[in-house]
């Protein structure tokens, strides 16, 4: 029997460590930030968000911790 794994691949979410006003939120992807800002997508170099259906980028600092 083969299993998929495409089911596995549905609950993996990105998430990002957001610094705004002396404050650090957690945030997965489709989830929003203060209640306004839903969290499409984190990459290499930025995290996009979505408010009111316009989109903003951010620039990520990712760090590879070893």
């Amino acid at each position: 029997r083969k299993e998929s794994s495409a089911a596995s691949d549905v609950y993996k979410r990105q998430s990002i460590i957001v610094k705004r006003n002396n404050k650090s939120y957690v945030v997965q992807q489709g989830e929003l930030l203060e209640n306004k800002y839903k969290l499409i997508s984190v990459g290499v170099d930025s995290a996009i968000f979505e408010y009111m259906g316009e989109q903003f980028q951010l620039t990520t600092k990712l760090k590879n911790e070893k």
